[in-house]
Parts: C-alpha cells; structure tokens; sequence
C-alpha cells in the first residue's frame, strides 16, 4: 500500500475528516487545508520527510507504520 493509502486509511479509522485532520496539523504548524489532504490522499502530493512525524502525530501512529519501513526490511531478508 502507498504511504498517501495508508494515510487515507488511518485518517477514516481514527474518525477523522479531512478538515479535521488539516485542522489538526495547522495546530502543529503546518500550513495544509482541507483541499490539501483530499490532494494528498490522492497520491497528487508529495510528502516531504519532514511532514511524517507530524501526520503521525496527528494519527497516533509511528511514522514507520505510515511507510511501513520494516515491513519493506523484513520482507527482503526473506
């Protein structure tokens, strides 16, 4: 799944709205809109490294369960 799926995903579990989440991360600093994270979540966005911890934040996950980092680790040991 792709991180802006995942994002989509975890936004609709959590009970949140698109506004509501842009809401929530404008308190954090970031400078996003509702029509921002409809983008985003559309994969028409690209993430910057430095916007994760805060989205995470936002969702209550790890930025690693946004990228799924170890999955990717884990399923090329394999």
């Amino acid at each position: 799944m792709k991180t802006y799926q995942t994002i989509r995903s975890l936004r609709m579990s959590a009970g949140l709205s698109q506004a509501e989440m842009a809401a929530r991360l404008q308190t954090l600093g970031m400078d996003v809109s509702q029509q921002w994270i409809s983008e985003m979540e559309k994969g028409r966005i690209r993430l910057s490294p430095e916007m994760l911890p805060y989205i995470a934040m936002v969702l209550q996950v790890t930025p690693n369960d946004l990228v799924g980092w170890e999955d990717f680790v884990r399923s090329r040991r394999s």
